[in-house]
């Protein structure tokens, strides 16, 4: 029986109560065991928090079994095993369940023990032209990086200003209904057409409907709600698959170019290379037929929104409850506007954007608050040590990003404990020059600042110093996301055009909570609407 089968066989139990269940890890006592099945209300083991993060929580699923790991150490080890621990159980999780592909496409996508190395494991006799993994994760990594990104945020940008300057909005007050919703109507489109190209919408014009129809229902489907009980959630699926399949059609039907050049970041019809190079090595997959393809881009479109959008949401929502901090961060957009400017265009310098300090800092921080993904990896080859434990093989290893971010042990909370790690902070990952106490970490090394900003002597730079390891809303190591930097440029874009363009003032902002429910997928939503007033600052987007 294939490792991952119990997992998805009763991920029912399983996902009920997942939050509570990361959460305890950090207040279980060494060498714990939880064995036997994990019900609708799951019986965990508090005894107490003096042991820390350090020791691995072990449950028994059946025939797999599953280790909690945590704790700053163990994680900077993990992300050095990496190249032996296979992600490929997320992806059977995400396909499987959550994108509806069918039992054979599951198969092949659970038979290729291949790696995403480009020479395959030793042990796998999978043929070169069906490593499936191997080449999802390659054309990602190449197709959004370099030019081929550049061009991508360079869309982006393009349309999502072309909306902004459309939107009914005059220079005095208008109230709206919901901030997020504004966002998955506008950045929502902008992203898929940047990604897919123009016909995708003209095709579908009420895909972003469907799609967030979709999204909403995500964390019954994971927890094995059957169709009976919440057709709205398969129905929704299904208007999305659709949506897909109509789009690859009209592209097979009316595409004629034979020869893909991968130095043009830019497709007519696709959109980018990235979407063309997917149709081209899965189409020459038996297994991978019309229905395959389309449940996979439609796991990559969800992918690349269901966790942008709700952090330029939390990023708009904590600026602008903080005037001091609204006038900061506007001091350094102003220096971001590319040399064409004008008062009524906004082209911002995407490179310049991702340099700023505290801009960096405030994205950092909304990522470390508001991100609860689990993180999933399994020993599918052999034994696995990391420090002083062994995982066995076809073992399962989770890795919570909220315990991560959430761990005393790794993060400073400033001085005078003025900033607990519950609480948004924008300065938490400023590095000042003259406070050797200053950035994330609770105990910084001298001369680690990875991702750290260049700045001037007297200037506060961004950095993850010290807590890189711990701070992993896109993973760690070989495996971490490869759409991390489309994802960031995305949303200091976004964050950056409203900023600047729009005075927003939050109606109700006491009220303004994650949603627990989506705790595992990534960026939690906020629970309920958000309504707001907004008005456009004089001259800036106006409408042609």
């Amino acid at each position: 029986m294939p490792y991952w089968i119990p997992l998805l066989g009763h991920a029912t139990s399983f996902l009920w109560d997942i939050a509570g269940l990361a959460t305890s890890i950090m207040f279980v006592a060494p060498s714990s065991e939880i064995v036997g099945l994990i019900g609708a209300e799951t019986n965990m083991l508090f005894v107490s928090d003096r042991f820390g993060t350090s020791i691995p929580v072990r449950l028994r699923l059946f025939h797999t079994e599953l280790y909690f790991l945590s704790g700053t150490q163990n994680l900077k080890l993990a992300w050095k095993k990496s190249h032996v621990l296979s992600s490929k159980v997320q992806v059977l999780i995400g396909v499987g369940m959550l994108f509806g592909t069918s039992t054979n496409a599951l198969k092949f996508y659970e038979s290729d023990d291949s790696g995403i190395n480009l020479l395959p494991h030793p042990k796998s006799k999978i043929r070169p032209e069906n490593r499936i993994h191997y080449l999802t994760h390659k054309t990602t990594v190449e197709l959004l990086a370099g030019t081929h990104l550049q061009s991508l945020a360079k869309s982006f940008q393009v349309i999502l200003k072309k909306r902004l300057c459309n939107l009914e909005v005059g220079l005095e007050w208008t109230d709206m209904r919901d901030l997020l919703s504004l966002l998955q109507h506008h950045m929502f489109s902008a992203a898929v057409e940047g990604m897919c190209g123009p016909y995708f919408l003209l095709l579908n014009p009420d895909f972003a409907k469907n799609f967030w129809d979709f999204d909403t229902y995500t964390p019954y489907i994971l927890k094995g709600y059957p169709r009976i009980l919440k057709p709205t959630a398969w129905r929704a699926r299904d208007r999305c698959l659709e949506s897909v399949r109509k789009w690859h059609a009209y592209i097979r039907e009316h595409d004629t170019i034979t020869l893909v050049d991968t130095e043009n970041a830019q497709d007519p019809y696709y959109g980018t290379g990235l979407m063309r190079a997917r149709q081209n090595y899965s189409s020459k997959m038996e297994p991978m037929t019309a229905d395959a393809i389309a449940s996979a881009d439609l796991g990559l479109i969800w992918a690349t929104n269901s966790n942008t959008i709700p952090a330029a949401f939390w990023m708009l929502v904590e600026v602008v409850r903080d005037p001091s901090l609204l006038s900061r961060v506007r001091g350094e957009l102003s220096n971001c506007v590319s040399d064409s400017f004008r008062s009524d265009s906004f082209d911002f310098d995407i490179p310049r954007l991702c340099e700023q300090p505290l801009l960096q800092s405030v994205y950092a921080e909304v990522l470390r608050l508001y991100t609860a993904v689990m993180i999933v990896r399994s020993t599918e080859h052999t034994d696995v040590t990391i420090g002083n434990w062994n995982f066995p093989k076809h073992s399962l290893i989770a890795i919570s990003s909220q315990v991560a971010h959430m761990d005393k042990e790794a993060w400073s909370i400033g001085h005078e404990a003025l900033h607990p790690l519950e609480e948004f902070w924008a300065e938490r990952f400023l590095v000042y020059p003259h406070d050797p106490n200053s950035g994330p970490s609770i105990k910084r090394s001298p001369g680690t600042t990875p991702y750290a900003t260049k700045r001037g002597a007297d200037e506060p730079r961004f950095s993850t110093g010290g807590v890189a390891g711990s701070w992993i809303p896109y993973g760690g190591g070989q495996k971490m996301c490869p759409g991390r930097h489309f994802a960031k440029q995305e949303i200091l874009l976004t964050f950056a055009m409203l900023c600047s363009a729009f005075d927003i003032k939050l109606s109700n902002e006491s009220k303004t909570r994650p949603d627990m429910k989506f705790y595992g997928l990534g960026v939690l939503p906020p629970q309920g609407e958000t309504p707001f007033c907004i008005r456009r600052r004089n001259g800036m987007l106006q409408q042609d």
